[in-house]
C-alpha cells in the first residue's frame, strides 16, 4: 500500500470535510494473456488545516493522465488538476485551493404555528375506495403555540362508526 500525504494550501483553515479524489484508468491483468482497463478512484477527507492522506494499493498500473480533484462539503468541485504520474510517496502532495465558505440555513416559520383546532377531510384507504365505513379514526397531535409552548397530546379529531357493520 502506498500512502500519499497531502496538504490543501491557500488558507490557514476552513478545509474541514473537503474531499480529495485521485482517479485514473487502471490496467488490470485478469489472466496472463488478458488485460482489462478499469476506472480507479480513491477519496480522502481533509481536516480543518487541510491535511489529508490517500492510500493506493501496490498493484495499480495507471494508464494515461492522473486526475486530482478537490470538492467542498456540498460536493462542488473547487479544483481539478491533471498529472502525468502518481506523486511519489515521499513527497507531500500540495494543492493550492481556497476553502469554500460554509452556508447557513435561516430559520423558517412553522407552517403549523397556531393551526386550527379542527381539521376536515375524507379518509381514503390505500386501496383507493371512496369511503371508509364502520372504522374508528382518532388523530393525535400537538399544536405549537406562538408563545413557544405546546398543547398536551390529546385527541384532536375522532370519527366513529357511521353506518353498517364494520370489521
Amino acid at each position: 500500500m502506498t500512502t500519499l500525504n497531502g496538504q490543501l494550501e491557500g488558507s490557514s483553515g476552513g478545509y474541514d470535510q473537503h474531499s480529495i479524489e485521485l482517479s485514473f484508468d487502471n490496467r488490470l491483468k485478469t489472466d496472463p494473456d488478458v488485460t482489462t482497463i478499469v476506472p480507479f478512484s480513491r477519496r480522502s477527507t481533509s481536516n480543518d488545516a487541510g491535511s489529508f492522506t490517500l492510500e493506493i494499493p501496490d498493484n495499480v498500473d495507471p494508464i494515461g493522465a492522473i486526475q486530482i480533484a478537490v470538492f467542498d462539503p456540498t460536493g462542488a468541485r473547487l479544483l481539478r488538476q491533471t498529472r502525468n504520474a502518481i506523486p511519489p510517496a515521499n513527497q507531500v502532495l500540495q494543492l493550492n485551493v481556497q476553502p469554500s465558505t460554509p452556508f447557513t440555513l435561516d430559520e423558517h416559520p412553522d407552517p403549523f404555528l397556531n393551526a386550527p383546532e379542527k381539521f376536515f377531510g375524507h379518509l381514503i384507504p390505500k386501496s383507493g375506495s371512496a369511503t371508509v365505513v364502520g372504522r374508528q379514526v382518532v388523530l393525535f397531535g400537538k399544536r405549537k403555540l406562538e408563545s413557544g409552548a405546546t398543547d398536551p397530546i390529546e385527541p384532536e379529531a375522532a370519527a366513529r362508526r357511521s353506518a353498517g357493520k364494520g370489521k
